[in-house]
């Protein structure tokens, strides 16, 4: 679910970062901030290896196709409709301020 959550998340931060008119410098250094840091927490592969490791054989291979998947289709609807439609350029517009 972690996993899930941490792929919705980044192609949101994603999405939102790719608006024509583009968000302020402050606010893409938080979305891109919490896109590293944060959705980098909740889909860590280590947490995702332990997770396989404990489970048998055949169990470990559907989990793992599954949350493939999951997080395939989750890119798909939130960034692919995006994109598609033409009001979210696959170009980030985001400027970020350097100190």
């Amino acid at each position: 679910m972690a996993n899930s959550l941490g792929t919705a998340l980044l192609g949101f931060f994603r999405v939102l970062q790719g608006f024509p008119s583009a968000v302020s410098p402050d606010t893409c250094s938080l979305l891109q901030g919490l896109g590293d840091g944060y959705c980098g927490c909740l889909t860590t592969i280590s947490t995702f290896a332990a997770e396989i490791g404990t489970l048998p054989g055949y169990k470990a291979v559907s989990y793992t196709i599954i949350s493939w998947i999951t997080g395939q289709l989750l890119l798909l609807v939130i960034m692919g409709s995006s994109f598609w439609t033409g009001h979210v350029s696959e170009q980030m517009t985001c400027s970020f301020q350097t100190s």
